[in-house]
């Protein structure tokens, strides 16, 4: 799926010192995700203060999003500017044996992040923006409305660097200041108006008059949130892409109003796009005939979103057991492109008979 990014001046590419006298840098930038935008909804009924912004800046037509489509696959490859096989995070749900040997984990939650990064040593393995800016000696902001493992992932080394969302502060002992300055998060909502809105102050208020980051990572979690539940050209998902689209405004006018929109590079993306489906993929099922009890008592094989992992054991035939799932796979009609490990180092051809490889996603 395509998805839009908009900007408003020539792009150039994080310690973060809680001090209000911090010097503001000559020409600062902000990405703004809008989780879920499709290029069809930029549209002047809907989002005229984006089209706007396009038709004074540039738009990239053929910009898409990495595979998989998800959230949090692109939230880490917009922190690192590399694709999932670089920066090892492959969806919205990720098998960690050495945190949980028996399920995935949900990488919307910043507490599971934590754990990988603990269990692993790191979260990702590319150097994210935001350490990158640190080497540099510059500082890099996050905030946002979506869940807190994807706003955790624009920022997760923080170290000297800062994230506010709605969940969680870091550093924690920013915590007060964004409490006093935001006031008490507001409840989820659909559309999501009030923490949108907030994720918005806090690059207003604390980004722009304490912070003074080099680069803000912003996350707006509409109209995904609301698409997700009331459905594509939903009136309500319709009134959330106008009440982002005027976030986007204020955001621009209050950059205006402080002398600061010259000197700043505005870019509006997504993560993904959207599209209508019919019926549900129950991968879980359609593996059961070919689960195995592990001396433990667990299943040996492990449904992580898209992807089967099978944990092993002594005796078992993993390449016989993973093709026999490949075949029944195969014969299902609601399964598409299936991947297995590559024939050969870059290979197109998955091990398999009629799958691709793992290096083709």
């Amino acid at each position: 799926m395509r998805f839009l990014a908009v900007m408003l001046a020539a792009l150039a590419l994080g310690a973060v010192a809680m001090d209000a006298q911090l010097p503001q840098p000559s020409r600062t930038h902000l990405v703004i995700v809008v989780d879920g935008l499709r290029p069809d909804y930029v549209t002047p009924a809907l989002m005229p203060r984006l089209v706007r912004l396009g038709q004074r800046g540039i738009v990239f037509n053929a910009h898409h999003a990495v595979f998989p489509t998800v959230t949090r696959v692109n939230a880490s490859s917009i922190a690192t500017g590399t694709y999932p096989e670089t920066h090892g995070l492959l969806g919205n749900t990720v098998y960690v044996p050495s945190v949980n040997a028996t399920r995935g984990l949900d990488t919307g939650s910043r507490a599971n992040l934590e754990a990988i990064a603990r269990a692993e040593g790191r979260l990702l393995t590319a150097p994210s923006l935001g350490e990158i800016l640190q080497q540099a000696g510059k500082k890099i902001f996050a905030c946002g409305s979506g869940t807190s493992g994807a706003a955790f992932l624009l920022n997760h080394a923080v170290a000297n660097g800062a994230i506010v969302h709605h969940e969680f502060t870091r550093p924690p002992a920013f915590a007060a200041r964004v409490l006093e300055k935001l006031g008490p998060p507001p409840p989820h909502a659909l559309p999501n108006v009030a923490q949108n809105r907030r994720a918005v102050d806090a690059y207003l208020t604390l980004g722009l008059e304490e912070l003074h980051p080099d680069v803000t990572l912003m996350w707006i979690s509409d109209p995904d949130t609301t698409a997700h539940t009331r459905g594509i050209g939903a009136p309500a998902t319709r009134e959330a892409l106008t009440l982002v689209d005027a976030e986007i405004g204020r955001i621009e006018d209050t950059l205006q109003a402080r002398g600061l929109l010259a000197r700043t590079n505005l870019i509006v993306t997504s993560d993904h796009g959207f599209s209508t489906h019919t019926g549900a993929l129950k991968l879980e099922a359609l593996v059961d005939p070919f689960v195995h009890t592990m001396p433990d008592g667990s299943r040996d094989i492990v449904v992580s979103e898209g992807a089967i992992y099978l944990r092993g054991g002594p005796g078992v035939n993993v390449a016989a057991r993973v093709a026999a799932i490949v075949a029944a796979l195969q014969r299902r009609p609601e399964v598409g492109a299936i991947f297995t490990r590559p024939t050969g180092r870059g290979g197109a051809e998955g091990t398999v008979p009629g799958t691709l490889s793992f290096d083709v996603a």
